[in-house]
């Protein structure tokens, strides 16, 4: 009999659920309700459940939230979100996010239960379920050993029915995606149920979906049936998932924890490198345990995180300047940089979707009009990209997008920009006036403005203010013969007449006494 659970924050939605039908008459044991996504996040990771019917609009966490969050610890999880009038975008997004189904909340009846039990309880089936708790252990601890591998891992109950330290064991990753390099979500669960009765004809077999967008297996073979199998498996998965493999299997690791922590140092290490490297001309490698793929990246003297800071303090200067190919340079050192350190995919990719945070906030600084933060989809596509290439690439794509909207806005607005700015300036000269402040007039980044300003007027912000000001000095200087020059130069901004002097020699030639003296008629 399958699992199944309630999440949401209504008790009297969570009550008519469990009233709603027999669902022991539909193969199902209710084993939970929960009022939070987080209370659900917790109980369900420790204590897998087959379905969970999951509120879309909850406080705190949301459904989709809970639903990819799941998707993390317990891929093999099905979920139905609960929605309500109005949510319907909301419930297009679970969907893209892995649910299998939705419920409208006012519809709910027990045909539409039953319709929606039938197409999960076939889906399960299909996989095989429901499985025994040693197996669902033994998975979550193998699941933990890919991920960390320690002593802990191999408990009795992972260990299972492995064989003995004398018998050899061939570990293997796959990596399903497209052309593209995409992995959506979700992916690697299906895969699993594609690829599952191909490797269990083989002994000691155990595949599980490794929580990562990626496919791990133990099993016992020959070398000659490994090729054999793994090319079946990247058929089986080209024929009905219509998509691409990357294989990777480690041979021989006899059945001790030290041979086995070493199998998957090297199985992540690859795994790493070919994210880094992009994909090997061979789609099926068998690689020894004690090599090092790492050896053959490049040499970087610099540390990932100065790469990012040094990139991310430039932005500004390289959208405004549309220099794409600066970008691209700068995205190519931080891969290197990524690989030399043998830097995660996950952590990386992380760091590029913070770069387009940073992208787009120094376009809203440039432009308000821009938004503050990048898509979701945006977060989503970097995510699933398969190696760091693509995932640059979509930064390259949106970096080009963004530098040249601001050139097409900066060529329409710079005229106005500058004419306000010029006003302005003239209503406020003989007062400390500083840029910030002409740029907050003007509802505009001060970078831009400084820069716009010189390339419309042919001076720079500072001295064009001056000049109006020695201009300005002139006109005085004959107009009121009777006043001193320190009267003139505090009439006009400046507290310290010396310096008025200079700044006066530096535009006239000559100080304002001699310029007043030679022009007096």
């Amino acid at each position: 009999m399958y699992t199944i659970a309630f999440v949401d924050d209504e008790t009297l939605v969570r009550a008519g659920l469990r009233a709603a039908v027999d669902w022991s008459a539909h193969g199902f044991e209710v084993t939970g309700d929960y009022s939070s996504a987080e209370e659900a996040l917790v109980a369900v990771s420790s204590n897998p459940t087959d379905v969970l019917f999951v509120d879309i609009m909850m406080p705190g966490m949301d459904g989709i939230t809970l639903i990819e969050r799941l998707h993390e610890v317990q891929p093999d999880t099905l979920s139905v979100v609960l929605t309500s009038f109005g949510e319907f975008s909301y419930a297009q997004r679970a969907l893209r996010s892995g649910a299998r189904d939705y419920l409208l909340k006012s519809a709910i009846d027990e045909q539409r239960l039953t319709e929606v039990m039938a197409m999960l309880k076939d889906e399960l089936d299909a996989r095989g379920m429901p499985r025994s708790r040693e197996a669902n252990n033994r998975d979550k601890g193998i699941r933990y050993l890919f991920e960390s591998s320690t002593d802990a891992a191999l408990s009795p109950d992972v260990r299972g029915d492995l064989p003995p330290d004398a018998i050899p064991l061939r570990i293997v990753l796959i990596v399903p995606g497209s052309d593209a390099g995409e992995v959506p979500v979700g992916t690697a669960t299906s895969v699993t149920s594609l690829v599952r009765p191909v490797f269990e004809s083989a002994p000691y077999a155990r595949v599980i979906d490794t929580g990562d967008r990626t496919i791990g297996a133990f099993l016992k073979v020959a070398d000659e049936t490994l090729h054999s199998m793994l090319d079946a498996v990247r058929r089986t998965i080209r024929l009905h998932a219509n998509l691409d493999a990357r294989i990777t299997a480690v041979q021989p690791v006899s059945g001790d924890v030290g041979q086995i922590d070493r199998s998957l140092a090297r199985l992540r290490a690859e795994s790493v490198a070919e994210f880094y490297r992009g994909p090997s001309a061979d789609a099926v490698r068998i690689v020894r345990s004690d090599s090092d793929p790492r050896q053959r990246g490049p040499a970087s003297i610099e540390n990932p995180g100065q790469v990012y800071d040094r990139i991310d303090a430039r932005l500004s200067g390289l959208l405004t300047e549309a220099a794409a190919t600066g970008f691209h340079n700068e995205l190519t050192t931080l891969i290197a940089a990524g690989w030399a350190k043998g830097i995660p995919p996950v952590d990386f990719k992380e760091m590029l979707y913070a770069l387009a945070t940073g992208m787009y906030r120094s376009a809203h600084g440039l432009d308000s009009e821009f938004p503050v933060v990048p898509s979701a989809a945006l977060h989503r596509n970097i995510r699933e990209s398969a190696f760091a290439r693509g995932a640059t690439m979509l930064l390259e794509q949106v970096f080009q997008a963004i530098a040249e909207t601001l050139q097409e806005r900066m060529q329409h607005d710079r005229v106005p920009v500058v004419t306000r700015a010029r006003a302005y300036i003239a209503r406020h000269y003989t007062r400390a006036l500083p840029l910030d402040e002409i740029a907050r007039e003007c509802s505009v980044n001060p970078s831009y403005l400084s820069r716009v300003f010189h390339q419309t007027t042919g001076a720079t912000f500072t001295d064009y203010v001056n000049r109006l000001r020695v201009d300005r000095a002139k006109e005085l200087l004959l107009s009121r013969p009777g006043v001193f020059v320190y009267e003139i130069a505090q009439e006009l901004g400046f507290e310290d007449s010396a310096y008025f002097s200079r700044l006066f020699r530096e535009f006239a030639g000559t100080t304002p006494g001699a310029w007043r003296k030679s022009h007096e008629s």
